[in-house]
This record gives C-alpha cells, structure tokens and sequence, in this order.
C-alpha cells in the first residue's frame, strides 16, 4: 500500500514525479497501482496522470479544486476525493473503469454537473453527503436530490450509503416514504377520522335466540370474520418475514 510513512509526513502542494516514486516506492510510476494521500494539503494533482494503471486513489482532506489530472487514468476503481474544494465532476466522467466515488464535502453545485458521470457503466456506488462525518454538497440541500441523482444516474445501486436497488432497498424506500409523509406541510383543516363501525350490525344483534336459523347464521358470520382475521396475520407474518429476511 503506497502511502505516507511517519517521516515523509510533510505536506505536499504539488504532485510530481519525484513524490510519487518516493511514496510508492516504485521507479516507474506506471507500476502503481494505489495511492494515498490524504490530508497533505495538496492543491494540485500535478503528475498523477502519469500513473496510468492506478486502480485505487485517496486524495480526501486536501485542498484540490481541478479534478483535470486525472481524466486518464482509465484503470482507476475507487476514488476517494472528499472534502476538498471541488465544483466540477466533469474529469470523473472519463474513468471508464470507476466503481466507486465519495465526494462528499466539496462545492458541487449542479446537478449538471453529477450528469457528466452518467457514462460510466460500472459505477455503483456514489457518496455526495456523509452524516457521521458532516460532509455534504450544496446539491444535497435540494428537496429532489436523491430523486434527481437516482434520475440521472439509474445504474447505482447505493447512493450516500444507502441502498438503491438488490437486498434491503424495498424498506430503504418505505422508511422514505413514511419519512416524506410526516414531514410533509399540511393545507387546510385536519381531517377527522372516521368512528368505528361494528363488525356485526344491530339487525343481526337483536335477533331473538329462538330464531335458531338466524342464529346459526350469526355464528357462521363470525366464524368467517375470525378466519379473515387469522388469514390477515399471517399474510402480515409472511411478509414482515420477507422484510427482515431482505435487510441481511
């Protein structure tokens, strides 16, 4: 794993040859084949795009505001491009073999932006906000954020962490929808819930127990409710089940 030891921690603003071979350790930077340099303070990717088979790369926590270095780096799976000062995710759309993207807590404003990423067939996963750390994009403050990414990009499978399609995406959208629905701004007076109606009418109530036709009947009619009521349970069961079984 090429990375920084404790005695080559100083930062780097510029990304050159020479940082790159004494990192890495190999004399040919076509060789490398990850990378990482988080929080080093670099500006500028410089000579990255010289690593041509570089498969993973971290340069989360710097100061980069181009992403232009690295539209060749066609082997390049994962990426990690976090907290910068990023606006543009044009470049990204040229990483025909990328995977996976973070880039959350950048400056991406436009969702026209996210388009650009559109091309690549591979990519599944993609982070633009992460709670735990605090890290978003102005575009995620938008009332249709997931809704439009899920739009423009219809191949993700997770987005911010959470699953869009394949096990344990059917309740991630139900707990969105019950969470749309309270959040949601009411017009107009609340309406009021209607009163319970009793399962048996008064008619069948008042029958008279000589009336023994009637009352077999009764009997028979709640005899129905009760399976009705047993078949319901367990359809809930079942399918409560199946939910469960789905988030493993």
């Amino acid at each position: 794993m090429a990375e920084f030891t404790e005695k080559e921690n100083d930062a780097v603003e510029t990304i050159t040859v020479e940082v790159l071979k004494r990192v890495s350790g190999e004399f040919d930077v076509t060789s490398i084949h990850y990378l990482n340099f988080k929080q080093k303070g670099i500006k500028d990717l410089g000579y990255i795009r010289h690593c041509e088979n570089i498969e993973r790369l971290d340069v989360s926590h710097n100061c980069i505001t181009s992403l232009l270095p690295i539209n060749k780096l066609k082997q390049l799976t994962d990426l990690n491009i976090s907290a910068n000062q990023i606006t543009d995710l044009e470049p990204v759309g040229c990483l025909d073999s990328l995977q996976s993207l973070n880039a959350a807590g950048n400056l991406i404003n436009s969702f026209d932006s996210v388009s650009k990423l559109a091309g690549l067939e591979f990519l599944k996963t993609l982070r633009l906000q992460d709670i735990v750390n605090k890290l978003d994009n102005p575009i995620c403050k938008d009332q249709s954020y997931t809704i439009t990414i899920c739009y423009l990009l219809p191949s993700l499978l997770t987005l911010d962490g959470n699953r869009l399609s394949g096990p344990g995406s059917d309740l991630f959208k139900l707990c969105q929808e019950i969470d749309a629905c309270f959040e949601a701004p009411r017009e107009g007076p609340i309406r009021e819930s209607p009163l319970p109606v009793p399962w048996v009418d008064d008619v069948m109530l008042s029958k008279k127990p000589s009336e023994d036709t009637n009352i077999l009947q009764i009997e028979q009619n709640i005899r129905d409710i009760l399976a009705d009521c047993h078949n319901l349970n367990k359809r809930a069961e079942k399918s409560i089940a199946l939910t469960m079984e789905s988030t493993k």
